[in-house]
């Protein structure tokens, strides 16, 4: 019997179906798991942290966080006046295990003027900031801002999120021939650790807001770290708050500037000593973030 090649039925390996459709329903599959994955496992990295006494963060965590190693004498009647004043603060604090909190104020050698809390509550002030702020009220919003993240256990939540974004991430990382997969779930699970994050700015705003009318009798210097940092980055690209770790900058200053106005009051400027340091030029500039 001779062989007699043919050609296949028309359309036997083709499909009807778009590419870019298949593609886009393929895409947005993947997205749907990441979002749903990611979603459900920080939730659950949240409320785990609700089971980890203050006690043993204070004792355990506290250690670990440490910006630089103190330099003694360095500093040491600023940081003292900076923990006098989060001590103020604290004792108006109307929150749950108010007796439990630990803080402690540092001074770092750094540019730019930021300032962070630690797991433990160790709360970091730059050189920068004190180079940039005017106002005690100023200086204190910042300081109570730090507190309030301390107070909702937000460094803790916010390791416990970035642990499960990992973890994410190693899984689809596994997967044969999916480098676009594991670029996709990155920036998907970014972008939702972003969020988190403005939304953790937000409240501590709130709460830092609290602490500064409830010391102060007023909030009267609120919005002046914000407005300086505006001016700085004025000629600046700033991203959309979509794409950044806290909310709009101009949002922000609106809202607090309402406070000010609903309670109003009159600054006090920094203590001599402060600025003693920086006319000495004992503090470097600070920087744009």
């Amino acid at each position: 019997m001779k062989y007699i090649a043919k050609l296949p039925p028309e359309g036997i390996n083709t499909t009807k179906e778009n590419h870019l459709k298949e593609f886009a329903i393929l895409t947005g599959g993947v997205l749907g798991i990441v979002l749903v994955a990611v979603a459900v496992l920080s939730l659950l990295a949240n409320h785990l942290v609700s089971y980890i006494p203050i006690e043993f963060e204070n004792e355990h965590f506290a250690s670990q966080f440490v910006e630089q190693p103190i330099v003694e004498g360095k500093h040491h009647k600023i940081e003292s006046w900076l923990n006098q004043r989060v001590t103020e603060m604290h004792n108006y604090y109307a929150g749950e295990h108010k007796d439990k909190f630990r803080f402690n104020v540092r001074v770092v050698e750094m540019e730019e003027a930021n300032a962070f809390v630690f797991p433990g509550g160790n709360i970091s002030v730059t050189t920068g900031l004190l180079k940039l702020m005017e106002t005690e009220n100023g200086l204190a919003m910042v300081l109570a801002h730090e507190m309030a993240h301390q107070y909702k256990r937000h460094p803790l939540r916010s390791m416990g999120r970035g642990v499960v974004i990992g973890l994410t991430l190693m899984v689809f990382s596994g997967m044969e021939n999916s480098s676009w997969i594991s670029s996709l779930v990155g920036n998907t699970a970014m972008l939702e650790q972003l969020a988190f994050s403005r939304e953790q700015e937000s409240d501590a705003d709130t709460i830092g807001v609290e602490l500064l009318r409830n010391t102060y009798g007023h909030a009267s210097g609120a919005s002046e770290f914000f407005f300086k940092m505006r001016d700085k980055k004025e000629n600046h690209y700033t991203p959309p708050a979509f794409f950044s770790t806290h909310p709009d900058v101009e949002n922000r200053i609106s809202e607090l500037q309402e406070m000010e106005k609903i309670y109003p009051g009159k600054s006090r400027q920094l203590p001599k000593f402060i600025k003693q340091e920086r006319e000495q030029k004992m503090i470097p500039d600070s920087s744009v973030i």
